[in-house]
């Protein structure tokens, strides 16, 4: 069992500002459903409820993990894993070595490892799992996608960490966007989406 010294320390739990904007987040999503659930029932009725998602082919084939690949063992932080980012999963180290970790610079691992997060993942909404997962599906959120970096520069032994904002949108691109009145609510709720 941990204590709440080593939650605290390798960083388990997320940090204030983030922290504070999910849950700004989730009590507003929770607040719009509650108030719209009659136009929420109505979407699931829909014609298109006999559709179902089939997910897209993953775009890359995996490495088969060998004994004795190279991987950072540091326990320093941005260094060791986290929750969701395992930078010791056989599935990242095998890729991180295919991608040239201990073989190419810094820089050029990171190029790599970053190039290969944005274009080969497929972007899906799905609920945050682990970064093996991710890499198994070949498909992700943005946050998957950036665990996925994270994760393979730090069995390169570069330090890398998430850096999260939520941005915002020009007048032009909220005319746009608003047009639905559950998610004009939402965004007049929270201020950003």
């Amino acid at each position: 069992m941990l204590s709440l010294r080593e939650i605290k320390e390798k960083e388990y739990l997320p940090r204030g500002p983030y922290f504070k904007a999910m849950m700004r987040g989730t009590f507003s999503i929770a607040r719009i459903l509650v108030t719209n659930f009659g136009a929420f029932k109505k979407m699931r009725s829909s014609d298109d409820a006999g559709k179902k998602y089939v997910r897209p082919p993953r775009r890359y084939g995996l490495p088969e993990y060998r004994e004795g690949m190279k991987y950072c063992r540091s326990n320093e932080k941005y260094l060791r894993p986290t929750r969701y980012c395992n930078s010791h999963a056989p599935e990242v180290i095998a890729l991180a070595n295919e991608l040239g970790a201990y073989e190419k610079s810094d820089r050029e691992f990171a190029e790599a490892a970053f190039n290969f997060a944005k274009r080969k993942l497929i972007l899906e909404m799905l609920p945050m799992d682990g970064v093996e997962d991710t890499l198994r599906r070949g498909t992700g959120t943005r946050i998957h996608e950036i665990s996925v970096f994270v994760a393979l520069c730090r069995a390169a032994g570069i330090k890398a960490r998430y850096k999260l904002y939520a941005p915002t949108l020009s007048n032009e691109w909220n005319d746009t966007f608003l047009v639905d009145p559950l998610l004009k609510k939402w965004y007049n709720s929270m201020g950003y989406f």
